[in-house]
C-alpha cells in the first residue's frame, strides 16, 4: 500500500510540475525538486514537534500546492520588469519600410545618431514595459517621434514583438513626444495569438494630415493673443485667443474642420468663458495654455509659434 501511495504522490507531483512548467521550465524543475525533497521532511518535523498526525491525502495536497504556489510566485515576480536596460535604446522604421534590417538605426549612449538608412525616419523609445508570464501578456508604452499611419504602426508593433517573443498577447500604446503617458494614448495596437494572430490597430488621435489642416487654418481677424495645439485624442483642436473690437474671444478648430468661437473675460490671469463647471484657461509661465476646472488643471495645450 505504501508503494502505491508513493507512486501516486510522484504522479500527482509530475502532473502539477508539467502544468506549472508551461509558465517557466526552469522554475518548474526547481520547485518540483523543492516539493519532493523539502516539503515532506518539513511535514514530518511538524508532526514530531506538534505530536499531530497529518493524514496522507492532505500531505499529497500540501506537496502539490507547494509546487504550484512556488511556480506562480516565481512567475509573478516578472509581471513588472524594470525598464532601465531599454531607456537608451531607440529603434526606428522608415516611412517606406520593407526589410527589417533596412529599418535599423544606431544611436550612441547620449542619443546621437551614428548610422541610419535613407528616408524620413520615425524614431521610437520604449518608456515602460510590463510582462505577465502567468497569462502570457506583454504591454509597452512607446514614445514615437511623429504621427504615423496604420501600416507604420504595424511595422513598429512587429518590431517590438520580434524583440520580445514568447507571449500570446501584446498591448502597445503609442504616445507622441508632448503627450503625458497615462492620459489617453494617441494609438493602440493589440495582438492576440488566440484570435487567428490578428493585430488590431486603433488610431485615437488626429492624423498628420488632420494636424496640418488644423495648424494651417487661417487665424481670426483681430489682435492675436496666442495660438495653442491641444493634442488629446478624440478632442484634438487648434486654439486661438484673440481680441476683436475690444472683446476677448477664443476659437477652437477641430480635426474635421469645424470650429466655434466663445467670448472670454479676463480676470487676473484667468481667461473665463461661460460654462457650468467653473472651467477657465490660463497662459502658463512657459507659454503653454492650461485648461482648469474645480479640481485643478486637467489639460495642457502646446504653444504654436
Amino acid at each position: 500500500m505504501k508503494d502505491v501511495a508513493k507512486w501516486l504522490l510522484a504522479f500527482i507531483c509530475f502532473i502539477a510540475a508539467i502544468g506549472t512548467m508551461t509558465i517557466s521550465w526552469v522554475s518548474g524543475i526547481v520547485y518540483l525538486l523543492v516539493g519532493l525533497f523539502l516539503i515532506p521532511p518539513l511535514l514530518k518535523y511538524f508532526e514530531t514537534t506538534s505530536k499531530l498526525v497529518i493524514p496522507r491525502p492532505l500531505k499529497y495536497v500540501i506537496v502539490v500546492f507547494g509546487i504550484f504556489l512556488g511556480n506562480v510566485f516565481s512567475s509573478s515576480k516578472n509581471i513588472i520588469e524594470s525598464t532601465s536596460p531599454l531607456m537608451d535604446e531607440k529603434v526606428v522604421v522608415t516611412e517606406n519600410a520593407i526589410g527589417k534590417e533596412e529599418n535599423k538605426y544606431t544611436f550612441d549612449k547620449d542619443g546621437s545618431l551614428v548610422s541610419s538608412p535613407k528616408g524620413d525616419a520615425i524614431t521610437y523609445q520604449i518608456e515602460n514595459k510590463e510582462f505577465n508570464q502567468v497569462i502570457s501578456k506583454a504591454s509597452f508604452d512607446l514614445r514615437i517621434s511623429k504621427r504615423v499611419d496604420e501600416n507604420q504602426i504595424r511595422e513598429l508593433a512587429q518590431e517590438v514583438m520580434s524583440d520580445f517573443p514568447g507571449y500570446r498577447k501584446y498591448f502597445i500604446f503609442y504616445w507622441l513626444p508632448d503627450m503625458e503617458i497615462g492620459r489617453g494614448a494617441w494609438a493602440i495596437s493589440h495582438y492576440n495569438a488566440s484570435d487567428d494572430n490578428y493585430l488590431q490597430i486603433t488610431i485615437q488621435g488626429a492624423s498628420e494630415e488632420e494636424e496640418f489642416r488644423m495648424k494651417s487654418t487661417s487665424v481670426p481677424n483681430g489682435e492675436i493673443i496666442g495660438r495653442w495645439y491641444d493634442g488629446r485624442p478624440h478632442v484634438e483642436s487648434m486654439i486661438t485667443i484673440y481680441k476683436e473690437n475690444g472683446q476677448l474671444k477664443i476659437r477652437q478648430v477641430h480635426s474635421d474642420g469645424s470650429f466655434g468661437d466663445k467670448d472670454l473675460e479676463l480676470n487676473g490671469k484667468k481667461y473665463i468663458y461661460q460654462n457650468q463647471f467653473g472651467e477657465f484657461f490660463r497662459i502658463e509661465n512657459d507659454g503653454n495654455l492650461g485648461w482648469y476646472g474645480k479640481n485643478g488643471r486637467f489639460a495642457l495645450a502646446s504653444k504654436v509659434d
